[in-house]
């Protein structure tokens, strides 16, 4: 018997994102900083040995075909359950299961045995099929795209969601399409549609019934189908479907009201869902919804000042009734000039005490100009510990990108009306009031740091779901720094080529799109969210 190497000690979950795990009893510190279950250590003495008889046997049988035998007929597997070889994937698939013994079981269709056999090189499934693709779709969401993307608590949502067949679907439906994303199989694509379609008018009718409209499962439910939109969206359109959802989850929140907030997984929901709604309402331009403002006033004093997710939830609040304000005041800027900004460098302190706190539950490492890649912005480049410490950073940095334009352009036109001048003769150093001052040099500072993370994301393994979930994270503060008034030519630049590029790479045509944006308008599109959201 050969020897297959050292066993990992670490836990399951650290194992299977290669992480470093500090081993710490009764669960580690990685699982505690994310906020999930540690599943707890291997047992060593459980690994030391490993009988290869049977799966020796297999590979030998699987290079010797059996002729004449049944290509569907069914195989005892070691553990009692019925096992299906699978069949090649080829266009006349079809034809050559007509004259198959009527009474084996159906294979699967073409495209989801292919798919099947592709997961073999994810998840080291043997050659018989022993796993649907509602299950290995489920396992794919949870192992790889939950890790890596910025929705928490994907483990507990599938939990909740496994009660019934319909509402079990409304999981399904994202977790097929990024498994279709991965292996680029339609076929999955199209399942996942299915899945999507009955939750959606399992959705409806508990959203009919007071009672059931309040239960946990149908925000959950909500924010699932509002998950697969955004995974399916194509960009530079009016993301509709979206913010439908968004409309429903924001009435289904003052539905529940305060007693959602007795439970942890009610206010996870509450606060996961909240961002999202948050993000539409900035690029809608819109105030945050009075009902929401009074449930965030609720929940702070339960989860308290250290809450980072709250403090992120009440700056981005604020940040969407700036923006609602800049717009609706846009034509007599130089009078309401003074307000922005006040209220706009408020909330940049907010977010810059934030960003302080940060590097104790989310460091990240700035490497040495020397040790930079050559592509990275005048050599400054950053690692962090996973895609979506790096996407809640870029939130922070993003925000303070938006806020502080906003001051500058407010400053700018203050200071034109009060010279009585054009406005392009105010932009001179001896008119530049500290505001002004304060603000270019933030908006350098966070588009430097924003574009700092390309390295990061072109550092991850080529092809892996980090190095994909890491470049969608990077759409809107990418566009952000792209379209600023204040940030420097060389900047936006680098940014607008960084989402071409990377899109090009890694085949994200959102990227592309957003790039493309950048060349056609000077204002970001109301969908750039959507992908940096997925």
């Amino acid at each position: 018997m050969g020897y297959c190497g050292r066993p990992s000690t670490a836990c399951h979950t650290c194992r299977v994102k290669r992480g470093k795990c500090d081993r710490k009893r009764p669960g580690c510190s990685q699982c505690a900083r994310k906020r999930i279950p540690c599943p707890g250590y291997p047992d060593p003495t459980a690994l030391v040995f490993r009988d290869q008889t049977q799966a020796t046997a297999r590979r030998v049988r699987a290079t010797k075909p059996v002729y004449g035998a049944d290509p569907f007929a069914p195989a005892i597997s070691p553990t009692g359950g019925l096992e299906y070889d699978l069949v090649p994937f080829s266009a006349s698939s079809g034809d050559d299961t007509a004259d198959s013994d009527p009474d084996s079981p159906d294979p699967l269709p073409g495209p989801l045995a292919h798919a099947v056999h592709s997961l073999q090189g994810i998840f080291s499934i043997p050659q018989s099929l022993t796993v649907s693709p509602d299950d290995a779709a489920r396992t794919y969401f949870l192992t790889c795209y939950g890790p890596a993307s910025p929705v928490d608590h994907l483990p507990e949502l599938e939990e909740l969601l496994r009660g019934t067949e319909v509402s079990a679907s409304a999981f399904l439906a994202p977790a097929l399409v990024t498994l279709s994303r991965e292996l680029k199989d339609p076929a999955l694509m199209a399942l996942g549609r299915k899945h999507y379609t009955a939750a959606l008018q399992q959705t409806n009718r508990a959203l009919a019934s007071t009672q059931l409209a309040t239960k946990d499962e149908t925000l959950a439910s909500v924010m699932m189908l509002a998950l697969y939109e955004a995974l399916t969206f194509q960009g530079r359109r009016s993301p509709e479907s979206w913010n439908a959802h968004m409309n429903g989850a924001t009435e289904l929140l003052k539905l529940r009201g305060p007693r959602q907030f007795d439970t942890a997984l009610g206010r996870t929901l509450f606060l996961d869902v909240v961002g999202d709604i948050l993000a539409s309402c900035s690029q809608r331009r819109i105030p945050t919804p009075p009902g929401i403002v009074n449930l965030l006033s609720q929940l702070g004093p339960i989860v308290g000042p250290d809450c980072m997710h709250f403090a992120i939830a009440q700056a981005a609040g604020e940040m969407a009734d700036i923006v609602s304000f800049v717009a609706r005041e846009w034509d007599r800027i130089e009078v309401s000039a003074p307000q922005v900004i006040v209220r706009a460098r408020r909330v940049d302190e907010v977010l810059r005490d934030l960003q302080d706190q940060l590097p104790a539950h989310l460091p990240y490492t700035v490497l040495d100009p020397a040790n930079a890649p050559a592509s990275s912005f005048q050599g400054v480049a950053h690692c962090y510990e996973d895609p979506k410490s790096c996407w809640i950073w870029n939130n922070c940095r993003m925000m303070r990108v938006f806020l502080n334009g906003f001051v500058s352009r407010a400053a700018l036109a203050w200071i034109a009306a009060l010279q009585d001048a054009p406005l392009d003769a105010a932009v001179s150093p001896e008119l530049h009031s500290d505001s002004l001052k304060a603000a270019v040099v933030n908006v350098k500072r966070q588009g430097t740091d924003i574009l700092a993370s390309v390295s990061y994301c072109r550092s991850l393994p080529a092809g892996s779901h980090e190095r994909a979930m890491a470049a969608r994270g990077l759409t809107w503060p990418l566009s952000a720094v792209a379209t600023s008034v204040v940030a420097p030519g060389p900047m936006k630049t680098y940014a607008r080529d960084a989402m071409f590029s990377l899109g090009e790479e890694i085949g994200i045509p959102q990227l592309v799109d957003a790039a493309k944006m950048v060349d056609d308008t000077p204002m970001p599109e109301d969908w750039v969210h959507i992908v940096h959201l997925s």
